[in-house]
């Protein structure tokens, strides 16, 4: 390997180019004069002691006082090697550390469960407020059997809510069954609210719940046999059901001509 080469992978090993070209002349002269190596080097004076001194600290350079005059020599070069192995422990234990705190901090999960008709009313209004937020749609998909949720709001709060979702301006997304009723089909996705959609599926699970997505949390309904919704509070948990959401979606019918 010429010299070169020697030089770049010495950077690469976390010297700099300097302080690579210094030890490359010390193994080239042996124990020399910080004078025959600004010589040798072609480096200013301060650069050839700047740099002596950087590589006594990293352990391959020593020097020596004789005859009133310093004398620098190069250390074995499998000092490279130990370096580099402190360096990796040092790399392993820091990247311990630092994990934590990232993870800690990019993603922090946190599960709420709320019960009754008024729990899922908070959650349909926390979902209205998160999609308005971030400014994003309220991806719903739903069971087979929604009209329990209906019901559970009653004729008051349902309207209620709906009316809520309109002043907001929040976009709804709604992967249902071919059975979903058609009074609240109409009332979410007729004229005037073009912004909405709603897509067919048959195969939906049999439970009657509901899963509501928005771009900051995941919200679990359940409506029976006793009622309660699952909040997963996570950017990133919400991305995952949003790309799952998203596939669902793309092989579903815009149609509900099917017979259900």
């Amino acid at each position: 390997m010429d010299d070169r080469h020697l030089l770049e992978s010495l950077t690469e090993l976390g010297l700099t180019r300097n302080e690579a070209r210094i030890y490359l002349c010390l193994l080239d002269l042996g124990q020399s004069s910080a004078g025959s190596l600004i010589s040798h080097s072609k480096l200013h004076r301060q650069l050839v002691y700047q740099g002596l001194e950087r590589l006594i600290e990293h352990g391959l350079a020593t020097k020596q006082l004789k005859a009133k005059k310093f004398l620098f020599s190069p250390s074995n070069p499998a000092e490279l090697e130990r370096r580099t192995e402190r360096q990796l422990q040092k790399a392993t234990m820091l990247s311990k550390a630092l994990s934590s705190k990232f993870y800690k901090k990019a993603e922090s999960v946190e599960v709420r469960v709320l019960y009754g008709k008024e729990g899922l009313y908070d959650n349909l209004i926390e979902s209205i407020n998160s999609a308005k937020r971030s400014r994003s749609p309220i991806r719903i998909l739903t069971g087979i059997n929604t009209a329990q949720f209906w019901e559970i709001l009653g004729d008051g709060d349902d309207e209620k809510y709906l009316k809520l979702s309109e002043k907001a301006k929040v976009r709804k997304l709604l992967i249902a069954h071919p059975s979903y009723p058609a009074n609240k089909r109409q009332r979410i996705f007729g004229k005037g609210n073009a912004k909405n959609e709603i897509r067919y599926q048959k195969n939906l699970p049999t439970l009657p719940s509901s899963t509501r997505i928005t771009k900051e949390y995941v919200a679990i309904e359940v409506y029976e046999p006793q009622v309660f919704v699952i909040q997963i509070l996570s950017p990133l948990v919400a991305q995952a059901y949003i790309e799952y959401f998203n596939i669902m979606w793309a092989t579903s019918k815009k149609t509900s001509r099917a017979k259900p």
